[in-house]
């Protein structure tokens, strides 16, 4: 009963202490996908999905990602594409999850 009690106190003092590290970027303008008509190639498996472009923090700005085939984490999961969202009189980008 102790070493439980002692191993719930650690593990509350690790999620209150744990930071997250989703950095917003706010941009004036929506970036455009550089991608979005790339040239899809053929679907290597069934287990693949096609994964759209991504944008990602880095410094004051976004750096796409292209679109790719993906294998999905476990047999039901689908991607759901990220979004650009108003956020402080500009825009940051959602990205993109399996669900």
């Amino acid at each position: 009963m102790k070493k439980l009690k002692i191993i719930l106190i650690a593990a509350t003092a690790l999620t209150l202490f744990a930071t997250n590290s989703n950095a917003q970027v706010v941009v004036k303008k929506r970036l455009v996908d550089r991608y979005s008509l790339s040239y899809r190639p053929p679907r290597p498996s069934d287990k693949y999905f096609w994964v759209e472009s991504e944008w990602v923090p880095q410094g004051k700005s976004y750096v796409e990602v292209p679109a790719h085939w993906a294998i999905a984490p476990h047999p039901h999961a689908l991607w759901v594409p990220g979004e650009w969202r108003p956020h402080k009189g500009g825009y940051v980008w959602l990205p993109g999850m399996w669900r």
